[in-house]
């Protein structure tokens, strides 16, 4: 502590004279100059803010060195959108704190740090129901007077949070419509059940809400349930549903039901699409967001002509009957899966020349 100070001087040998030993000695005094770098950072780990509720501030002081600072002052002004808070602090190994909790804003609380040091302040706001806009609140450290902070720069720290906006109803509903066909893959032949679930996704209620359902060829329509009512025409379905509730409401979302069987005159895969509309939709909605359709393979039935089988004897005479099986064959089969072979063979006795036998007697 105190003033460095350093003295040097110089004699003349033994036997000489110095005329002026007045310059033989110099002096140089230093005095202490306390250098450090305070600084403040400060946080509230949330995106938004909800006017009416609290948030919570982190405001965290330290000391990078090199020298200790006793008696730097921290404060926080609490902007008017912010009613009432409440603070605490902590302090690492090394520091110290004035005032160690309070009330409102903080104003002029000293810390001393030692160079490593912090101070943690956790401040609690309750927020304004009025406050609108972004929710700004700045807190600062400043050095003590006579003595100097190197960097200066972070000595403050700010902190503007947005207001949360609530989701306001929008002016249109937000049609869904999903489709899907059991069995999958279906034989021709065969009975064919579509399932479309239609839902509003919003908060707004839909009226006059209709579902056009373009039948595939190949698909014979039989009924529908579900709906209020129901027109077909050529291929073209047509569901009446009404109103959809909002979402949430529990009367949001009807499951519909359009039954039929599939004939001949279905290809390989028949497609079936579905669009939703409501009298009060958005004209400007995407189109993948009220359309679904849905694919389905079909098979079709091979019918081969009646197969003939012989059954042989060991005469002519006696081939007794024939019998005429028809098979009725998957198209799709596998050719080894359906064909079958074998191999007889055929002996025919030989026909020896008659034979002449001598008797002899004694």
């Amino acid at each position: 502590s105190g003033n460095l100070v350093n003295t040097a001087t110089v004699s003349a040998p033994a036997g000489t004279t110095d005329i002026n030993p007045a310059n033989n000695s110099a002096t140089d005094t230093d005095t202490p100059v306390t250098a450090f770098d305070l600084a403040i950072s400060k946080t509230d780990g949330v995106p938004t803010y909800t006017p009416g509720t609290s948030t919570t501030y982190s405001i965290v002081v330290s000391n990078n060195g090199p020298s200790a600072v006793v008696g730097a002052a921290v404060n926080d002004l609490l902007p008017a959108s912010i009613n009432s808070a409440a603070w605490s602090t902590f302090a690492s190994a090394g520091a110290s704190v004035a005032t160690p909790s309070g009330t409102g804003s903080i104003v002029n609380n000293l810390v001393n740090l030692v160079p490593g040091a912090s101070v943690t302040f956790t401040l609690v706001a309750a927020v304004s129901p009025s406050a609108s806009g972004n929710l700004v609140n700045t807190a600062t450290v400043s050095a003590p007077a006579g003595t100097t902070d190197v960097n200066p720069a972070n000595n403050s720290a700010s902190i503007s949070t947005p207001i949360d906006v609530p989701v306001v109803p929008t002016d249109f509903p937000e049609m869904k419509i999903v489709k899907t066909a059991t069995p999958n893959p279906v034989t021709v032949g065969s009975g064919l059940t579509y399932s479309l679930v239609v839902s509003n996704h919003s908060l707004t209620t839909a009226t006059g809400v209709t579902v056009v359902d373009t039948l595939p060829t190949g698909f014979a329509y039989l009924s529908a349930s579900g709906q209020n009512s129901a027109t077909i025409s050529g291929n073209i379905l047509t569901l009446y549903l009404g109103t959809l509730g909002k979402e949430g409401s529990g009367t949001d979302t009807v499951m519909i039901t359009v039954m039929g069987q599939v004939t001949t005159a279905a290809a390989s895969t028949i497609t079936n699409t579905a669009v939703v509309f409501s009298d009060n939709m958005d004209p400007n909605a995407n189109p993948a967001d009220f359309t679904s359709s849905v694919v389905t393979s079909v098979v079709h039935l091979l019918a081969l002509p009646p197969t003939k089988y012989w059954y042989l004897g060991r005469t002519a005479s006696s081939v007794s009957a024939k019998v005429n099986v028809p098979v009725v064959l998957q198209s799709n089969s596998n050719p080894t899966d359906i064909t079958s072979s074998v191999v007889t063979t055929v002996v025919r006795p030989l026909a020896l020349p008659p034979t002449r036998c001598r008797y002899l007697g004694r």
